[in-house]
């Protein structure tokens, strides 16, 4: 139906560029660099590859039934009815993704709340199919090019072009208060901060870091600082270990 071919062209995109769906066309030679023309051509021959990976049916088959796992999931946890639920087919709501987050250490409730604020539009109360494609191929993958340009979106509160100090702030506290309660204690704020000032060297580092700076970092870097602000697992990339152990 048009929520499946809708997820397909989601995924084609995403490959490209993590911020489809904002209203930004995708340039011609973008299309052309990606090859997209003879990569949906070799899709229809049987080869998934560059932009056309997850559409190899057993990946896209994977990503549909997370998202109506999550759906289920969310809907019995809140009590709700058959008829709501029939409502609802096809929308997975807030509480439904901060669930599928948790349970996946994902992002924190915050990243999640940004992440509907950002990345859904017109007041849409849920993500469809294609919305979740896009989410689960940055989170999956935070190497990505597209998945930096996805997140990056999401850690600018502010939407001023810059993930400055106070948009970290705004993600890593929480985080490291959920830790906390789980026994981990984590690196303070500014020595994190710090840190990633150091990997990016940014020109105006007072107002923080730009989407430009960020993807000329190498593939470790850009996956450490989206990881590190707003991602439960991270790889104990930010876990002081000595406090912990004496804790």
């Amino acid at each position: 139906g048009p929520a499946v071919v809708h997820a397909v062209t989601m995924s084609l995109v995403f490959n490209m560029t993590g911020i489809a769906g904002s209203g930004v066309p995708i340039s011609e030679a973008k299309i052309r660099s990606n090859y997209l023309c003879s990569r949906i051509l070799g899709a229809e021959s049987g080869m998934y590859e560059g932009p056309a990976t997850y559409l190899r049916p057993d990946r896209f088959c994977t990503i549909r039934s997370l998202f109506t796992s999550a759906i289920d999931k969310d809907a019995t946890m809140r009590g709700e009815s058959l008829e709501k639920r029939k409502q609802n087919q096809g929308i997975l709501l807030l509480s439904g993704l901060e669930l599928f987050c948790r349970e996946r250490a994902l992002l924190t409730p915050r990243g999640v709340q940004a992440t509907f604020g950002c990345q859904l539009r017109n007041g849409r109360e849920g993500m469809s199919l294609g919305d979740f494609v896009r989410f689960w191929l940055a989170a999956n993958d935070t190497k990505l090019l597209s998945s930096t340009e996805y997140f990056f979106s999401v850690l600018d509160v502010d939407m001023d072009g810059f993930v400055s100090a106070a948009d970290a702030f705004h993600f890593y506290s929480e985080k490291e208060a959920l830790l906390r309660e789980d026994g981990l204690i984590l690196a303070g704020f500014w020595d994190v901060w710090i840190g990633i000032l150091d990997l990016v060297y940014p020109r105006n580092p007072s107002k923080g870091l730009t989407l430009k700076e960020v993807l000329k970092l190498s593939q470790k870097n850009r996956c450490y600082i989206i990881q590190a602000l707003m991602f439960r697992d991270d790889g104990a990339a930010v876990i002081d270990i000595r406090r912990t152990m004496e804790k």
